[in-house]
């Protein structure tokens, strides 16, 4: 079902991916009326709120970065049948794809484009506002060795995965670099000799 919303459309995905740069008014309010109007100069005075970090997150589980930061430790979802998380693999990808990253074209063809259902005629088109991604949140949860390994050990979606991670490393030789490592650490066993 979440996929499904996620995917349904331009508005659909503009929201997912700004609802997670600033609060809400009613939030805004509610927190002012609680502790008081923020300081501006101090700049961690909203928490990030991130729909593709909690996608990768949830994905992730115990081993997500955010879990060795929490006081109780996490438990693994699914006990002997492990969940399908694939629908948040796809939807992940599918954001990810959306945004816009310091080296990327505009004429990329890894970005996600749109079509008007009334408008056989229309050109697909990107998302009207350039949303940027944000690299010191989120871009290393998606580029984990942890959650590759998850989706490529349990196969959910690989492809759409492999799509945003081209998506990510457009123009970015270190990163591409990286992914390769990890790549070629998942597929040959004895990688270290290589």
């Amino acid at each position: 079902m979440v996929l499904g919303i996620g995917t349904g459309g331009r508005l659909q995905a503009e929201w997912l991916l700004k609802r997670n740069r600033f609060k809400t008014t009613v939030e805004q309010e509610m927190s002012e009326a609680k502790f008081g109007k923020p300081d501006p100069e101090q700049e961690e005075y909203q928490p990030i709120r991130d729909t593709v970090l909690d996608l990768c997150d949830v994905i992730m589980q115990y081993k997500s970065p955010k879990a060795k930061d929490e006081p109780k430790p996490r438990y693994e979802m699914g006990g002997y049948v492990a969940p399908s998380f694939e629908p948040l693999i796809c939807l992940a990808s599918h954001l990810v794809r959306c945004m816009h990253t310091d080296t990327i074209d505009r004429k990329s063809s890894t970005f996600m484009t749109f079509r008007n259902s009334q408008d056989s005629e229309e050109q697909p088109r990107q998302l009207e506002e350039k949303i940027m991604i944000d690299e010191d949140t989120w871009w290393w949860y998606y580029t984990d060795p942890d959650l590759f390994d998850i989706v490529i050990k349990n196969q959910y979606s690989p492809t759409e995965y492999g799509k945003g991670l081209a998506h990510l490393c457009y123009g970015k030789a270190k990163l591409s670099k990286q992914v390769c490592e990890i790549i070629t650490k998942n597929v040959v066993k004895d990688f270290e000799h290589i």
